[in-house]
């Protein structure tokens, strides 16, 4: 048996019975430079005090060479890292500055540890397409190139506050021309726009986009409603970021208007990107605030976006569009305890997997097959399904043919332990090991990832109990002592990684399980310290189950605590005895 309680990780909370549905949203295709490959791989070996405090300091040197005086080289692997940083921008002339300065306002943003390398890569990407945008922009308007020279160089200098100085004055002088448009204008704005997203200011950004589409309303055509769409996509953004529920209101409201410009009949590709922008603001609303109507209506726009990208006319739109009405109906599955839903939104991703390969579209394809593991594994376990948990296990095995371990490792260890348990679960209807020995390896594969100092506690702890729990499982089946030692040992991990007061109930889960492991430990080899850990075990989990009022499960820790007392006992008899 599993011991009295197992774990399964579910977003922010952890459900009995139900397979972890904690999955991060993926980027876009990304083109990966081997610079921002370097940064991802060695960014994970050092915290953001430390990064802030050495290896910023070290790249504004532009150099991997340090002075001893600095007392830099006694960390072999910093150095390791801003060497190989340095070689890797001289190899593309990839400027270093502006990477330094994106990294800097991370880490003041207070970006958490596990979340800098993915954020990094997104900021990098962003920087390529400013430095793009700048370099091939052409209006033919008075000194426009000395203009777009002067901001490029502050760009690559990191100095984004200059470069938009520079932008802002080159706008502000078109005033002076007649032959000036306003078109042209608002291109500055847009620009401008570009400097603040990519330095998290993302509500400075949507004013410029609202001032160049002010600017083109009179004119007509397409513009007005890129630009409202841009506004839009920064409220969004600040909203996902920093959780401010009034700009994603108003994002939706934005979104409306841009619907009012671009008409179904005269524009219907345009119309269904409005539909598909509005649908993803109704769905981060809803997932803020635990709310189904959002989601009901994002589903809603979905499924209209679908009724002209249609899969004939843009495949890959189609693919896109099934993938977040997946995600639409997967959270308003969750929420309203509906799997039909569920269903439904495991339809919409396989229809997305028949255009997204690994080719076109291989972040899209992971995703998809990620979720769909996830609600595979759900039904399989809620209907006592085994050929859906089997459905599940492939699906999560394609998404890890998808995602680069070294790339993206929190969300590659996520999907490790989504598989693990899916295993297990199936292991757990077998009378052999062999799907149990696939769980613990795919757990163990997730904790080469998810290391205490990177990962968020929450998922360092889930992941060492749900290998405790597998492995507590083969040793009863094996008869295995190694086994139950190891099961010890990962519930220790996990109950040193997660505070008692962020989750009292799971931890007091732990503790009774280790106390469980603990007992039978104490049966096999009769070893007297292990029952002293185990009535400890007991005891805080007694205290965390009373402190949170949890008094149904008070019956099965008391039993536990007897036990182990009558085993206490019975070893004083014999210690007497003797």
């Amino acid at each position: 048996m599993r011991g009295y309680f197992g774990f399964i990780e579910a977003n922010s909370q952890i459900l009995s019975a139900k397979i972890n549905h904690e999955i991060m949203v993926l980027s876009g295709i990304v083109t990966f430079t081997v610079l921002f490959f370097c940064v991802f791989i060695s960014i994970n070996h050092f915290k953001s005090k430390k990064i802030k405090e050495k290896i910023l300091p070290l790249i504004a040197d532009q150099s991997g060479e340090s002075s001893p005086e600095r007392g830099d080289l006694d960390d072999p692997m910093l150095m390791a890292f801003v060497k190989d940083l340095v070689a890797s921008a001289q190899s593309k002339s990839v400027p270093l500055a502006p990477l330094q300065t994106l990294l800097a306002k991370l880490i003041d943003a207070s970006v958490s540890d596990a979340e800098i390398p993915n954020r990094l890569l997104v900021a990098a990407e962003q920087l390529e397409a400013l430095r793009a945008s700048l370099a091939n922009w052409h209006d033919g308007g008075p000194g426009h190139e000395q203009i777009c020279s002067e901001a490029l160089a502050c760009v690559d200098s990191g100095d984004f506050y200059s470069a938009s100085e520079v932008l802002r004055r080159g706008r502000e002088a078109r005033w002076m021309f007649p032959t000036a448009t306003c078109h042209e204008e608002a291109e500055f704005y847009a620009r401008e726009a570009m400097i603040d997203h990519i330095q998290l200011q993302f509500c400075a950004a949507a004013q410029k986009y609202a001032n160049a589409g002010a600017l083109v309303a009179d004119a007509g055509g397409n513009d007005a409603w890129r630009f409202l769409i841009a506004q839009a996509r920064e409220l969004c953004e600040d909203g996902r970021q920093f959780g401010t529920r009034e700009n994603m209101l108003l994002a939706i409201e934005i979104y409306h208007r841009a619907l009012g410009l671009v008409g179904r009949e005269q524009s219907p590709l345009d119309w269904a990107e409005t539909k598909l922008n509005l649908g993803d603001a109704l769905l981060l609303l809803g997932e803020s605030n635990k709310d189904s109507k959002p989601l009901r209506e994002a589903v809603e726009a979905y499924l209209a976006a679908l009724e002209e990208w249609t899969l004939d006319r843009t495949p890959l739109d189609w693919a896109k569009a099934q993938n977040h009405l997946g995600n639409a109906l997967q959270r308003l599955g969750e929420q309203e305890n509906d799997p039909e839903r569920l269903r439904q939104a495991a339809e919409a991703y396989r229809a997305a997997l028949a255009e997204c390969t690994k080719e076109n579209a291989p972040f899209e394809r992971a995703q998809a097959c990620n979720r769909l593991g996830d609600i595979l594994a759900v039904l399989g376990v809620e209907e006592g399904d085994g050929e859906r948990l089997k459905e599940a296990v492939k699906a999560y095995r394609e998404a890890l043919d998808g995602l680069d371990r070294k790339l993206v490792p929190l969300d590659w260890a996520t999907t490790q332990n989504n598989l693990g348990k899916a295993l297990e679960t199936l292991g757990e209807s077998e009378t052999g090991t062999g799907l149990l020995h696939q769980a613990v390896a795919a757990y163990q594969a997730a904790l080469e990832e998810r290391c205490r100092d990177l990962a968020p506690s929450s998922s360092w702890a889930t992941t060492n109990a749900n290998l405790g729990n597998a492995l507590v499982e083969i040793a009863e089946r094996e008869n295995n002592n190694a086994m139950l030692e190891d099961a010890a040992s990962a519930y220790r991990d996990a109950l040193k990684a997660r505070p008692a007061e962020d989750s009292p109930f799971d931890t007091a889960k732990i503790n009774i399980n280790l106390a469980y492991t603990l007992g039978m430990l104490w049966n096999r080899t009769r070893d007297r310290r292990v029952l002293d850990e185990a009535l400890d075990a007991v005891e805080a989990a007694l205290g965390l189950i009373n402190q949170i009022g949890a008094r149904e499960h008070i019956p099965t820790a008391e039993l536990a605590r007897e036990t182990i007392l009558a085993a206490m006992g019975h070893r004083a008899e014999k210690a007497a005895a003797a």
